[in-house]
């Protein structure tokens, strides 16, 4: 009975709707070209008076519109890019099908998408499909896409409204880190590429495979209900009705990388493509445990690893390459096929700066050095990327879509670390110690979906996928080694016992596999637009890790350590010192689990429109269910957690004039933890010194979203917004520090509660006839209440930290700007862009290891575009033109205000690029 009235006060607005229903008329239009008499697929046909609301034409150049019967005049506008712009008036006489001639303005125009599907590629397509909706949303079409420096679907995400980037690859939306924002690949979810968060790699996904994105500021009853800065939706290309080719060859020179020396570990020839796990993982038939084996044994399963501990200092590093081909063609009159593929090798060669402090004076530069050290690191980057569509069309109501993608990405990465650990020996005592690390990841998706129109008022649509993650960390490989006062060699620090840190060998692997259904009717009724269906989605990961240190037995003679520990790494763990050397595993019980994740969901959702007010109420009931297995040391652990949760939803829109429209939205929805999450795997984290670890007591976040939201349209391909939200988040989650002397755990766990308070400012505009402007701004303010208790020691609730903070990822202020030129002739393009992030608080801390802010990174990017044929063209793209650095400080004062004097963590510099790109299109 607990949702009783959810459901009654649902049911009432919705019988209230029905009541107050107007009747409609529904008219046909057809757009053509009054001097070849073709139609004109992809025109823009839209209602003045009525909020701005239109449609698409089809292939056959006719487009469907619902109007109200009233005794007033409507006007429809239809426009077409080079074509002049069509007024028609609408009144109660007027014939339910209509011709509208246009006439060219002498513009050449390229031929737009086909199918009888409306056009997606455009910027006015993208506009008028987000004036449609119910939901507050923004986007970048393909047309703007295009015509950007950005190579991947991240770079062209983060020019969004209030959308920004965390390490180059993850979504923060409205100030919401990763884990709040899922991604949608065609109404579907994403594969998942991280084991330890929620989020999307969206550096896999080439700028060029994308049609639209989109990011719905504010859920929906048919959408799922894991929402907290907004839902990502990348609708990737479709086929098309002639046939395609395009190919491109891109080079790029890396300031600070390329030509410049770097560093690589034991390469295999697989590497070339991405497939050097075999030759790195552990041999076949390696035992479970090597801690019941006698020494014989082990010292045999151990000649049998290979001996990769090897850094190599190269003389230059290349330029990185790309080469992408597309190719589309139809199958027939009702089949049609786009399949493509890209492949590239990149490197990145960084100097990082890294520093702890010990806390003894809440003072910026007051504090000594814990540890002070310098990072060489170089990054070899080997990407794969295959898809394909398939459209079947066996008649005008029913159509089936294929969408599959295949990824392999290989991050082969050396670290030379050279510095002094200040709490461990010193400030004349330098260490050098050293982490090879090769991360292999295999990513699939499949989709298969289907439109049918059963009637002229009832649609299915239906689809279903499977997607399957495939990650393995082969023999990450860490030393140590010191240089004591008076010697004169760098020795290798050899541990009693296997760590994960000291002469370690460290071996994972995580697979992942979901498959995903859901299904939705729509309708109309009285003037109602209804959306009813079901959701279901089900998950299952298996995670191993395993890790050795080769340990020197007590019985090893004083000169063979002498000796030993002196030599360079990749002679010390060869053949001829195991006999010696003992391989000591020190896998835990918590370095194993099991994970699995059920959702089911059904939703309903009604939408009405009057003549200047629109509402649309969703209700949508979900249930999901996780289920952990693992052990600890005392014992086998298993968690079963269910999150039920009835969520109500309300958008309503007012038409203030034929261009100005103002929204509003209300909303509820959850934030559930990841499976990694909730496991208690304990990881270490050479690059950040830190251990990370699991929560199996996690809860899920409750958000309530109030938004705001003024609109202004131009034109058609114009739109000047503003709005304000609101959010109120219960148990949100977070990450904190457990204290600990020479290595902190970081571990999640939920605050009490969070408000987040914002104003979001957009301007698309035309300021000339060939140029284009996309201006968009943020200001957010947050605070977490940590309440009278926080996190303290292993956990325990103690005074630790400040109660109240900003939320861990929220900047408080993001701005973004495009400006888009096209030559008359539209042989020229160019493009620049820029952003500007505020402070983000990147590391929840305590009084003993302050948090760490990321600090403000101008970023300023450039793009022009040649055609030198009618199919060849030739781009330069330069991305981080000022090659700012990458600066993270800690608030060592803990007033919750960090500024320039504060103490560094770590800084380092990634170097502008520019890259020269020749491609060809028939």
């Amino acid at each position: 009975m607990r949702y009783t009235w959810m459901r009654g006060v649902f049911l009432g607005l919705v019988g209230i709707v029905a009541a107050q229903g107007e009747a409609v008329r529904r008219y046909r239009v057809r757009v053509w070209d009054a001097a070849t008499q073709e139609a004109l697929a992809g025109a823009s046909v839209v209602a003045l008076r009525l909020g701005g609301v239109g449609v698409l034409t089809d292939t056959l150049g006719i487009a469907e519109l619902a109007l109200p019967v009233t005794s007033d005049t409507l006007w429809l506008e239809v426009r077409y890019v080079g074509y002049g712009s069509v007024r028609v008036p609408i009144t109660s006489r007027s014939p339910l099908f209509l011709e509208v001639k246009m006439q060219g303005e002498g513009v050449i125009q390229e031929e737009v998408v086909i199918l009888a599907r409306q056009e997606t590629r455009t910027e006015v397509a993208l506009l008028a499909a987000l004036q449609q909706m119910p939901q507050i949303a923004t986007g970048l079409s393909a047309q703007t896409i295009q015509r950007t420096p950005d190579r991947s679907a991240a770079a062209v995400l983060s020019r969004v409204t209030g959308v920004s980037l965390q390490d180059g690859r993850f979504l923060v939306v409205r100030g919401m880190s990763e884990r709040y924002n899922p991604v949608l690949l065609n109404r579907l979810p994403a594969p998942a590429t991280e084991p330890d968060s929620r989020g999307f790699d969206l550096e896999i996904l080439p700028a060029g495979l994308i049609d639209q994105v989109r990011v719905y500021k504010t859920p929906a009853a048919y959408q799922s209900a894991d929402f907290g800065g907004g839902i990502v939706e990348i609708l990737t290309r479709r086929s098309t009705e002639k046939p395609t080719l395009h190919f491109q060859l891109r080079s790029a020179y890396l300031q600070g990388t390329t030509f410049r020396p770097g560093l690589a570990n034991a390469r295999f020839p697989s590497d070339w493509w991405g497939g050097g796990v075999a030759e790195r993982a552990l041999p076949i038939g390696f035992p479970q445990d090597l801690s019941g084996l006698s020494a014989a044994q082990v010292r045999q399963w151990a000649e049998a690893l290979p001996n990769t501990f090897r850094v190599q200092r190269l003389p230059t590093v290349m330029p990185a390459t790309q080469m992408a081909l597309t190719y589309g063609t139809p199958l027939g009159k009702k089949l049609w096929l786009l399949t493509g593929g890209s492949y590239s090798r990149s490197f990145q060669t960084l100097t990082i700066e890294r520093n702890r402090y010990e806390v003894r004076v809440l003072a910026p530069a007051a504090n000594p050095k814990l540890f002070a050290y310098k990072d060489y690191q170089t990054t070899h980057y080997t990407r794969a990327f295959g898809f394909a569509n398939l459209v079947w069309m066996p008649s005008r109501t029913h159509q089936l879509e294929l969408n599959t993608f295949l990824a392999r990405l290989v991050e082969d990465e050396t670290i030379l670390r050279e510095g002094f650990s200040l709490y461990q020996r010193g400030a004349d005592v330098p260490f050098r110690n050293y982490s090879l690390q090769y991360l292999a990841r295999t990513l699939a998706s499949i989709q298969v979906g289907g439109t049918h129109q059963l009637s002229e008022k009832n649609t299915l649509r239906w689809d279903v996928g499977g997607t399957a993650t495939l990650r393995d960390e082969p023999d990450f490989r860490r030393v140590r080694t010191v240089k004591e006062p008076g010697d004169s060699v760098y020795r290798i620090i050899t541990p009693p016992g296997p760590t994960t840190f000291d002469a370690a060998r460290f071996y994972s692997a995580l697979r992942q596999y979901g498959v995903t259904g859901q299904v939705s009717w729509l309708t109309e009724w009285k003037g109602i637009r209804l959306v009813a269906g079901l959701h279901g989605q089900a998950l299952t990961r298996a995670f191993w890790a395993r890790w050795f240190s080769y340990t020197i037995p007590s019985t090893a003679s004083p000169a063979f350590v002498l000796e030993w520990t002196a030599l360079p790494i990749e002679k010390a763990f060869s053949q001829e010192y195991l006999s010696v050397l003992r391989l000591r595993e020190g896998t835990n019980p918590t370095d194993r689990y099991q994970a699995h994740q059920y959702e089911a969901a059904a939703f309903l959702s009604s939408e009405r429109q009057w003549k200047r007010l629109s509402l649309a109420l969703g209700l949508r009931y979900e249930y999901t269910e996780q289920v952990l297995t693992s052990a600890t040391a005392t014992g086998p652990l298993a968690v079963r957690t269910p999150f039920p949760l009835f969520m109500p939803f309300l958008q309503a829109g007012y038409t203030l004039s034929a261009r100005e429209r103002l929204r509003l939205a209300y909303s509820r929805s959850l934030n559930r933890p990841a499976l990694r999450e909730v496991a208690p795997f304990l990881y270490y984290n050479f690059a950040l010194e830190i251990q990370q670890a699991g929560n199996p007591t996690l809860r899920p976040a409750r958000l309530h979203h109030l938004d705001l939201r003024y609109e202004l349209s131009p034109s058609l391909e114009q739109l000047v917004a503003v709005g304000a939200f609101y959010k109120r988040i219960e148990n949100p989650i977070e990450t904190y520090i457990l204290r600990g002397a020479d290595q902190p755990t970081v571990r999640f766990g939920n605050a009490p509660q969070a408000d987040l308070l914002g104003l979001e400012v957009e301007a698309r505009l035309r300021l000339a006839r060939r140029l284009r402007g996309i201006l968009n701004a943020a200001y957010i303010w947050s605070q977490v209440d940590m309440g009278l208790a926080v996190y303290g020691t292993s956990g325990a609730t103690a005074p630790s930290q400040n109660r109240f903070r900003p939320l861990q990822g929220q900047s408080p202020y993001l701005v973004n700007f495009l400006l888009l030129y096209t030559s008359s002739d539209s042989r020229w393009e160019v493009a620049t862009a820029g952003q500007l992030n505020g402070p983000r608080l990147w590391w929840v801390g305590d009084n003993f290891n302050p948090s760490v802010f990321e600090m403000p990174r101008p970023i300023w990017d450039m793009h022009c575009r040649r055609r030198l044929g009618q199919h060849t063209y030739l781009q330069v793209q330069v991305r981080d033109i000022l090659n700012a650095p990458f600066v993270y400080r800690q608030d060592s004062d803990l007033n919750g205000r960090i500024q320039r004097r504060e103490d560094v963590i770590f800084r380092y510099v990634r170097g502008s690029e520019w890259s020269v790109t020749v491609g060809w299109q028939w």
